[in-house]
């Protein structure tokens, strides 16, 4: 497959590439910096390339599921970043090991044919651009917690909690990137007060 004819299927699907920052943090073998820190480390080592295997969602109109609200859309640049595909969780691991499938127009197939609840594409490298709002999950963002915070939400131990967050906010956090989400099962972008600007693809 080259990618050209990928990103013609992706198009036309409304569906984007899409890396999203865990508001539930729980379960990390080796704790991560927190958003937006871990959502800037993966921008810069998708830009160098060949860094770390990045386990990323396609999404679309009727399939939303992302593991976490907020995330960066990835562009490939060639298709041999593209490690492998998975319609389900690829159980990809720290040093990048995982299941999955070559990429393959049949590949690609399945995943908008047969993914459930979360699929995942593994990348190596890659643009991105923009930044994705999953409206669906509603918009929440790991944060520490004081010891007395964590005790009135009987939460123990402190540590990152899953925290609210406005378009606003992410705005601020990714100043000129653009926004975009589903909005009544359009791919919107969205301007930084949350409102819908126009239908267009980033790709």
């Amino acid at each position: 497959m080259i990618l050209t004819n990928l990103l013609h299927i992706l198009n036309s699907k409304e569906a984007l590439i899409v890396h999203c920052a865990r508001s539930n943090r729980g379960g990390e073998l080796k704790p991560k910096p927190l958003y937006p820190n871990d959502l800037a480390d993966t921008i810069r080592d998708l830009a160098t390339g060949g860094v770390r295997a990045v386990s990323c969602s396609v999404v679309w109109p009727t399939h939303q599921d992302t593991f976490g609200e907020i995330g960066i859309i990835v562009k490939p640049r060639n298709v041999g970043e593209i490690v492998r595909l998975s319609t389900g969780d690829a159980g990809t691991l720290e040093d990048g090991d995982g299941f999955g499938e070559p990429l393959s127009s049949l590949a690609v197939d399945r995943t908008f044919a047969h993914s459930t609840e979360h699929n995942e594409w593994v990348l190596t490298g890659g643009d991105v651009v923009g930044v994705f709002l999953n409206f669906k999950m509603g918009l929440r963002v790991a944060r520490l917690i004081s010891v007395k915070d964590a005790e009135a939400l009987g939460v123990s131990p402190p540590g990152p909690y899953p925290f609210p967050v406005t378009v606003a906010d992410v705005a601020a956090d990714f100043p000129g990137r653009r926004l975009f989400g589903f909005v009544g099962g359009v791919l919107m972008e969205i301007d930084p007060t949350g409102k819908p600007i126009a239908a267009c693809h980033p790709y």
